[in-house]
């Protein structure tokens, strides 16, 4: 999919024939420490449930790529109706991507939804509603990621629910020990009880992250593999 203009939005629609599943996934912030600096808590309304309401920069940043999202995810499903769908990102791309699966949900997709150190992005009514949608919920943390707290609880932001905590501070291997399955929008018993601004935690889930990319290419593997994508 073409990215944003505006906001930037960037990220891929593809199709993994060994896994059979369409993967819908975006960016994460570029930097984290602006990012956190520049945060504004401002809610504007959306139209998936009543009493919804979702941070504005986020719905911006969907808004931009909405439409050719739900088109790419569309063909996909019509070229491979047996695929499941994936929706996934980390950080701001983990903001976007619940978004996305949410009104992927809503137009009859049943979405699974992976995020890694997503920030809060709605209201309780907004949660719950996500939360309530069919589709896979799996919203990761690692011990004390700071952008997960934020936006805070004091301004109406809630999370979705179940998260699943690594609480081991080492960055080696995870085991099923080391994950915390922490249910509700509120919680402060995992990563919402701890405290400081620890930006390695950000960038390691399961394994260090990096960034790749793709700009001003569009990736196709025998003319079938990924369907649209725009760099990160």
């Amino acid at each position: 999919m073409p990215h944003g203009t505006l906001l930037d939005t960037r990220g891929f629609v593809g199709v993994d024939p060994v896994s059979q599943q369409i993967v819908v996934s975006f960016r994460g912030t570029t930097s984290v420490q602006n990012w956190i600096a520049d945060l504004t808590f401002v809610q504007v309304p959306c139209d998936l449930t009543p009493g919804c309401l979702v941070h504005t920069g986020f719905w911006g940043s969907w808004g931009e790529v909405a439409a050719r999202t739900l088109a790419a995810v569309r063909d996909a499903k019509a070229a491979h109706p047996a695929y499941s769908v994936i929706v996934t990102g980390h950080s701001l791309g983990g903001a976007v991507a619940t978004l996305a699966a949410a009104y992927l949900r809503r137009a009859g997709f049943a979405a699974d939804l992976y995020t890694y150190g997503s920030p809060r992005i709605g209201n309780a009514a907004f949660v719950e509603f996500v939360t309530a949608q069919p589709g896979g919920e799996y919203r990761v943390t690692h011990t004390d990621d700071p952008v997960p707290r934020l936006p805070p609880l004091v301004a109406n932001y809630r999370h979705t629910s179940p998260e699943y905590w690594i609480s081991s501070t080492s960055q080696g291997p995870v085991t099923p020990a080391d994950v915390q399955y922490c249910p509700g929008y509120a919680n402060v018993q995992c990563n919402g009880g701890t405290e400081g601004l620890d930006i390695d935690a950000h960038n390691w889930y399961f394994q260090p992250l990096d960034g790749c990319s793709a700009r001003g290419h569009a990736a196709q593997e025998g003319g079938r593999g990924i369907i649209t994508s725009a760099g990160s």
